[in-house]
């Protein structure tokens, strides 16, 4: 202890202390330990964000499939069906459940747009042209026509078509991509409306014109 030294006295080596003697040793393992934790952490976080993307990604294979579900159910029940017309190569996908409305098998019907086109109906190929001349000439990124088409058996069947353009970067029309709806009942109904009050007017001018014969008559 230097406090029991006589003054003047000059202590030429002290005991080292552990700080002294270990400096190196504490260093070293303080860095271990603190790489060891850091790492241990990032490893913690890392899980954690894989644990939630494997989460996120089961949620959309999910929602991917009910939406497979309800699409298939849709189209079924609906007579609805998707198309893909890609100018890169000139080729037209048809969902096999739209070549069933018009009562052809998946394999009957090509990727050729012109084997596909020969079913609409002649008096609406210049309608269906013109739609598909106003996305291309870039009028519109939004197609849509009604229009009949020829089924298998003869028998014509109406089409509601509605797509939209994907375009490259100097804005060139690259695909149109859209639904096909078979609307057949529903045009019917319409027609068979339309035919109905055609025939309420035509026999309550009928009722007119007698009423007003049997005034001039009286």
């Amino acid at each position: 202890d230097a406090a029991t030294l006589p003054p003047g006295a000059t202590i030429i080596n002290r005991e080292a202390s552990v700080w002294r003697s270990y400096r190196d040793a504490i260093l070293l393992g303080a860095s271990v330990l603190v790489g060891q934790t850091l790492l241990i952490a990032g490893l913690m976080v890392q899980a954690k964000r894989r644990r939630k993307a494997e989460r996120a990604l089961l949620d959309r294979q999910d929602e991917l499939h009910r939406s497979q579900s309800r699409y298939a159910l849709a189209a079924t029940a609906g007579a609805v069906g998707i198309w893909d017309w890609n100018f890169e190569t000139n080729e037209l996908f048809i969902d096999p459940v739209l070549k069933g409305v018009l009562g052809f098998e998946d394999h009957e019907i090509s990727t050729r747009p012109d084997d596909w086109g020969s079913r609409v109906h002649s008096e609406d190929v210049a309608a269906s042209a013109a739609a598909t001349k106003a996305c291309f000439d870039g009028d519109t990124d939004a197609y849509e026509a009604t229009h009949r088409m020829i089924h298998k058996d003869g028998s014509v069947r109406w089409m509601l078509s509605r797509g939209s353009a994907v375009r490259a970067a100097n804005g060139t029309l690259r695909r149109l991509v859209g639904t096909k709806v078979d609307i057949t009942q529903r045009r019917q109904a319409e027609e068979a409306v339309a035919e109905s009050r055609a025939v309420l007017r035509r026999r309550n001018q009928e009722i007119q014109e007698l009423a007003g014969r049997l005034i001039e008559a009286q």
